[in-house]
């Protein structure tokens, strides 16, 4: 045997070792991490988990959605503003309409938007703002008043005794009478109160209730 069969041997010789020895080693390794398990859903066909009637039944655990503690809903905020002016009362677009129509702000502060007695001592002692607008040429009349820490319960009271209509998500409380469109929005729990009250026949006529309230809806936001 000459020299170069000699190291050839010993490199094999060596190479054969060497993979023992990682052999050895990746058994070892296979001994000590386990191969994974897939993640995902466990059995889905229990009746527990596929049968809505099944007593119980609900989605395997490995799909639930984990949300944290649920968060209470902030109570209501009373309201604190109230519209710095009549203009205000009603928006810049209501105010437009008003004198396109030929109405004329008259300064008048006195409440017009209701005549029962209980209704003006539930608003009596708060802060408040009424407006009152004339068209002159027909005599019809627009009356506004915004009113803050009020009773609500007891106004909304008050309102279905004398028989406003049930609100609905697109109006509020209204009475017709004698021609005359009664429309007030007593804000619940926030001490919030719009009185409206309207003699134009015209569009107006069920605008302003609708806008006024949102106006001071949207002051306290």
């Amino acid at each position: 045997m000459n020299l170069k069969h000699f190291l050839a041997g010993s490199i094999v010789t060596a190479a054969v070792a060497t993979a023992l020895v990682l052999g050895g080693t990746a058994t070892a390794q296979a001994s000590i991490f386990p191969p994974p398990k897939p993640i995902g859903p466990g059995s889905v066909t229990k009746p527990i988990y596929n049968a809505p009637s099944y007593p119980g039944f609900h989605l395997p655990a490995e799909l639930w959605t984990k949300y944290g503690p649920q968060v209470k809903p902030s109570a209501p905020q009373p309201f604190t503003v109230l519209p710095a002016s009549c203009g205000a009362a009603v928006g810049h677009e209501l105010q437009t309409m008003l004198d396109s129509e030929g109405y004329t702000f008259t300064g008048d502060s006195a409440v017009h938007a209701t005549q029962d007695p209980q209704l003006l001592a539930l608003l009596a002692g708060h802060p408040s703002v009424s407006c009152r607008w004339v068209q002159f040429r027909t005599g019809a009349r627009v009356d506004v008043t915004d009113g803050i820490g009020i009773d609500n319960t007891a106004v909304s009271t008050r309102l279905r005794e004398l028989g406003f209509s049930d609100p609905t998500p697109w109006e509020y409380p209204s009475l017709d009478v004698d021609g005359v469109l009664y429309t007030q929005n007593a804000t619940n729990s926030q001490g919030g109160w719009t009185l409206v009250a309207v003699t134009d026949n015209s569009d107006l006529r069920g605008l302003v209730g609708t806008t006024a309230a949102d106006t001071l809806l949207g002051l306290n936001e």
